[in-house]
């Protein structure tokens, strides 16, 4: 006859759950057989687990896609490596052939692991913060005002600061001179909402070209919202950012002359720097107001 002996078993539940049933405790009894080998102790029962949501949902394209990135390079890694074995065997056979004694296993894991974080983050965002491009942001070339702009498209829906949903948004030049890099405009969309705004160009820390509109409901308001600029050509488009909505939101805006048919440059450009998120804000009906 074995010996049995009871043993307790203590669950790891810390927290009380809606899931555990009544009448049931965390700890339970049961048998464990000695052996001359290593006892198979049972494993405690889990009365209840906390479910938590996953950082990316199995459902998911994403996931998908990780997944099957993930396949495809354990597959290379694993055919680099036999294929690499082969040659260290046939090194090994031939003494004219020399083999370097590193992995180059591990080396290619390593590769291929940071191409797929760089696949995997390069469509988040695009920088453009950097003081080499900026004669290609320079807003201060544009000023003062030759003619209205308007905003034809951005990537986000509402804009608290510009009408929210509002279409048309278009923005005119004032009376008020530009001095000190500093004028009043006018902000107009829909059919008779208007906004006044102080305008102010700044630089951005080591740039050396005004790239970044400061805008404000009044001169020294105490709301003041900065509009860096990441591309600028007076003749055709401007891209703006638009941080106060979120780090990836902006917007396209054109002169008056070409907001029907902007130039396919301007298409381009935007597509590269904010994707393909297009909320549509200047249409047919916006022509009235030319």
């Amino acid at each position: 006859m074995r010996k049995v002996k009871r043993r307790r078993c203590y669950c790891a539940v810390k927290r009380p759950c809606s899931l555990r049933q009544k009448g049931k405790k965390n700890i339970e009894t049961f048998n464990v057989t000695h052996t001359r080998k290593r006892p198979k102790v049972k494993r405690c029962p889990v009365l209840c687990r906390r479910f938590r949501r996953p950082l990316i949902p199995r459902g998911s394209i994403f996931f998908v896609y990780l997944r099957l990135l993930c396949g495809v390079a354990r597959l290379t890694v694993f055919v680099t490596r036999m294929s690499w074995r082969k040659i260290k065997r046939r090194g090994a056979e031939l003494p004219g052939l020399e083999v370097p004694e590193n992995d180059f296993g591990d080396t290619m894991w390593k590769s291929l692991l940071f191409a797929s974080c760089v696949l995997i983050v390069a469509d988040a965002h695009v920088s453009t913060t950097d003081p080499e491009l900026g004669r290609f942001q320079d807003d201060g070339k544009c000023f003062p005002l030759k003619e209205s702009w308007y905003i034809v498209y951005r990537s986000y829906e509402s804009d608290p600061f510009f009408g929210l949903t509002a279409k048309c948004v278009r923005i005119h030049s004032t009376d008020v001179p530009y001095v000190n890099n500093a004028t009043k405009v006018k902000v107009e969309f829909g059919d008779d909402e208007k906004l006044d705004l102080h305008v102010k160009l700044v630089s951005s820390e080591g740039y050396n070209h005004q790239n970044i509109i400061r805008v404000s409901p009044g001169e020294g308001g105490e709301v003041e919202i900065d509009l860096p600029v990441s591309y600028v050509d007076c003749d055709a488009c401007k891209i703006l950012r638009h941080p106060y909505i979120s780090k990836t939101a902006c917007s396209l805006m054109v002169p008056a002359k070409h907001a029907a048919n902007p130039h396919s440059v301007c298409h381009f450009i935007y597509h590269i720097l904010c994707g393909s998120k297009k909320f549509p804000i200047y249409d047919h009906s916006c022509s009235k107001h030319h």
